[in-house]
Protein backbone atom coordinates (compact mmCIF):
# COMPACT_ATOMS: atom_id res chain seq x y z
CA UNK A 1 0.00 0.00 0.00
CA UNK A 2 2.89 2.41 1.09
CA UNK A 3 4.59 1.26 -2.20
CA UNK A 4 1.34 2.84 -4.26
CA UNK A 5 1.61 5.94 -2.77
CA UNK A 6 5.32 6.97 -3.56
CA UNK A 7 4.30 6.15 -7.56
CA UNK A 8 1.07 8.10 -6.79
CA UNK A 9 2.87 11.03 -5.55
CA UNK A 10 5.68 10.28 -8.25
CA UNK A 11 3.44 10.92 -10.93
CA UNK A 12 1.99 14.59 -9.93
CA UNK A 13 5.37 16.38 -9.91
CA UNK A 14 5.20 17.73 -13.60
CA UNK A 15 1.58 18.76 -13.26
CA UNK A 16 2.42 22.61 -11.69
CA UNK A 17 4.18 23.39 -14.87
CA UNK A 18 2.16 21.75 -17.43
CA UNK A 19 -1.24 24.13 -15.65
CA UNK A 20 1.23 27.30 -16.06
CA UNK A 21 2.46 26.38 -19.52
CA UNK A 22 -1.49 26.33 -20.30
CA UNK A 23 -2.34 29.24 -18.53
CA UNK A 24 0.69 31.32 -19.19
CA UNK A 25 -0.25 32.05 -22.66
CA UNK A 26 -3.36 33.63 -22.00
CA UNK A 27 -1.75 35.74 -19.35
CA UNK A 28 0.34 37.34 -21.61
CA UNK A 29 -2.37 37.71 -24.01
CA UNK A 30 -4.21 39.83 -21.29
CA UNK A 31 -1.36 42.01 -20.92
CA UNK A 32 -0.48 42.59 -24.02
CA UNK A 33 -4.22 43.35 -24.53
CA UNK A 34 -4.01 46.03 -21.61
CA UNK A 35 -1.22 47.71 -23.23
CA UNK A 36 -2.39 48.09 -26.60
CA UNK A 37 -5.92 49.60 -25.50
CA UNK A 38 -3.47 51.91 -22.74
CA UNK A 39 -1.77 52.78 -26.45
CA UNK A 40 -4.91 53.65 -28.15
CA UNK A 41 -6.20 55.40 -25.41
CA UNK A 42 -3.04 57.49 -25.87
CA UNK A 43 -3.81 58.07 -28.86
CA UNK A 44 -7.40 59.15 -28.62
CA UNK A 45 -6.21 61.97 -25.62
CA UNK A 46 -3.84 62.83 -28.68
CA UNK A 47 -6.13 63.78 -30.75
CA UNK A 48 -8.81 65.18 -28.13
CA UNK A 49 -6.38 67.63 -27.53
CA UNK A 50 -5.51 68.68 -30.59
CA UNK A 51 -8.82 69.43 -31.80
CA UNK A 52 -9.86 71.29 -28.90
CA UNK A 53 -6.77 73.44 -29.10
CA UNK A 54 -7.68 73.86 -32.41
CA UNK A 55 -11.01 74.69 -31.92
CA UNK A 56 -10.63 77.23 -29.24
CA UNK A 57 -7.75 78.90 -31.23
CA UNK A 58 -10.35 78.99 -34.44
CA UNK A 59 -12.75 81.13 -32.67
CA UNK A 60 -10.88 83.57 -30.14
CA UNK A 61 -10.40 86.40 -31.67
CA UNK A 62 -6.34 86.47 -31.18
CA UNK A 63 -4.43 83.65 -32.99
CA UNK A 64 -1.69 81.78 -30.96
CA UNK A 65 0.46 83.51 -33.70
CA UNK A 66 -0.44 87.13 -32.95
CA UNK A 67 1.11 87.04 -29.47
CA UNK A 68 5.22 88.50 -28.58
CA UNK A 69 6.33 85.12 -27.88
CA UNK A 70 5.34 82.83 -30.69
CA UNK A 71 5.44 78.93 -30.29
CA UNK A 72 7.93 77.15 -32.67
CA UNK A 73 5.01 75.77 -34.65
CA UNK A 74 3.86 79.10 -35.83
CA UNK A 75 4.01 79.61 -40.23
CA UNK A 76 6.23 82.65 -41.18
CA UNK A 77 4.05 85.63 -41.42
CA UNK A 78 1.52 86.91 -43.11
CA UNK A 79 -0.39 83.35 -41.91
CA UNK A 80 -3.99 83.14 -42.46
CA UNK A 81 -6.15 81.34 -39.28
CA UNK A 82 -6.36 78.58 -40.99
CA UNK A 83 -2.56 78.28 -41.50
CA UNK A 84 -2.10 78.08 -37.82
CA UNK A 85 -4.17 75.74 -37.21
CA UNK A 86 -2.92 73.74 -39.95
CA UNK A 87 0.40 74.30 -37.93
CA UNK A 88 -1.30 73.76 -34.62
CA UNK A 89 -2.66 70.20 -35.78
CA UNK A 90 0.76 69.35 -37.40
CA UNK A 91 3.00 69.72 -34.39
CA UNK A 92 0.04 68.63 -31.65
CA UNK A 93 -0.53 65.49 -33.59
CA UNK A 94 2.98 64.87 -34.73
CA UNK A 95 5.01 65.27 -31.25
CA UNK A 96 3.04 62.53 -29.69
CA UNK A 97 4.70 59.91 -32.32
CA UNK A 98 1.10 59.91 -34.12
CA UNK A 99 1.95 58.16 -37.60
CA UNK A 100 0.51 60.52 -39.94
CA UNK A 101 0.93 60.44 -44.22
CA UNK A 102 -1.90 63.41 -44.19
CA UNK A 103 -3.46 66.08 -42.06
CA UNK A 104 -5.97 68.38 -43.54
CA UNK A 105 -7.74 70.74 -42.37
CA UNK A 106 -10.17 71.58 -45.03
CA UNK A 107 -14.00 71.30 -45.10
CA UNK A 108 -13.41 68.90 -48.05
CA UNK A 109 -11.54 66.66 -45.51
CA UNK A 110 -14.03 65.36 -43.52
CA UNK A 111 -15.24 62.37 -44.99
CA UNK A 112 -12.56 60.41 -43.25
CA UNK A 113 -11.27 57.04 -45.56
CA UNK A 114 -7.75 56.72 -46.52
CA UNK A 115 -5.86 58.65 -44.61
CA UNK A 116 -4.25 57.40 -41.94
CA UNK A 117 -4.74 61.03 -39.98
CA UNK A 118 -7.78 63.38 -40.89
CA UNK A 119 -8.58 66.65 -39.54
CA UNK A 120 -10.63 69.03 -40.53
CA UNK A 121 -11.94 72.58 -39.63
CA UNK A 122 -15.64 73.48 -40.86
CA UNK A 123 -16.07 76.41 -42.47
CA UNK A 124 -13.73 76.03 -45.53
CA UNK A 125 -12.29 79.10 -46.17
CA UNK A 126 -10.41 81.79 -44.14
CA UNK A 127 -11.50 82.05 -40.50
CA UNK A 128 -11.14 85.05 -39.85
CA UNK A 129 -14.93 85.55 -41.35
CA UNK A 130 -16.25 83.55 -39.30
CA UNK A 131 -19.26 85.91 -37.81
CA UNK A 132 -20.27 86.05 -34.09
CA UNK A 133 -22.40 82.91 -32.86
CA UNK A 134 -21.00 81.34 -36.01
CA UNK A 135 -20.43 77.79 -34.93
CA UNK A 136 -16.39 76.16 -35.59
CA UNK A 137 -16.42 72.52 -35.68
CA UNK A 138 -13.35 70.37 -35.49
CA UNK A 139 -13.15 66.67 -36.43
CA UNK A 140 -10.04 65.01 -35.82
CA UNK A 141 -10.41 61.01 -37.34
CA UNK A 142 -7.39 59.07 -36.73
CA UNK A 143 -6.74 55.09 -37.80
CA UNK A 144 -4.84 53.73 -34.74
CA UNK A 145 -2.68 50.46 -35.78
CA UNK A 146 -2.96 47.72 -33.17
CA UNK A 147 0.48 46.28 -33.68
CA UNK A 148 0.04 42.76 -31.69
CA UNK A 149 -3.80 42.54 -31.11
CA UNK A 150 -4.29 43.36 -33.93
CA UNK A 151 -2.96 39.70 -35.98
CA UNK A 152 -6.14 38.57 -34.04
CA UNK A 153 -8.21 41.39 -35.46
CA UNK A 154 -7.37 41.00 -38.55
CA UNK A 155 -8.02 37.13 -38.19
CA UNK A 156 -11.92 37.99 -37.40
CA UNK A 157 -12.14 40.90 -38.99
CA UNK A 158 -10.02 41.51 -41.84
CA UNK A 159 -8.75 44.54 -40.21
CA UNK A 160 -5.95 45.78 -38.01
CA UNK A 161 -7.31 49.44 -37.31
CA UNK A 162 -9.70 50.86 -35.22
CA UNK A 163 -10.81 54.46 -36.01
CA UNK A 164 -10.59 57.41 -33.57
CA UNK A 165 -12.39 59.87 -33.56
CA UNK A 166 -13.05 63.66 -32.01
CA UNK A 167 -15.38 66.50 -33.18
CA UNK A 168 -15.66 70.23 -31.56
CA UNK A 169 -17.88 72.63 -31.45
CA UNK A 170 -17.34 75.65 -30.48
CA UNK A 171 -19.34 79.06 -31.08
CA UNK A 172 -17.35 82.58 -31.88
CA UNK A 173 -18.48 84.90 -29.06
Amino acid sequence: MRFGMRNRARDDRGQALVEFALVAPILILMVVAVWEIAHAWQAYQTITDAGREAARNAVVDESICDFAVKPTFCPASPATRRDVLDALMNQRLGESGLYMANVQTSGTGCAGGGSWANACVAPAGDLTAVSTGEAVVVTVRYQHGLRVIGALLSWATGDRFIELKSEFVMRKE
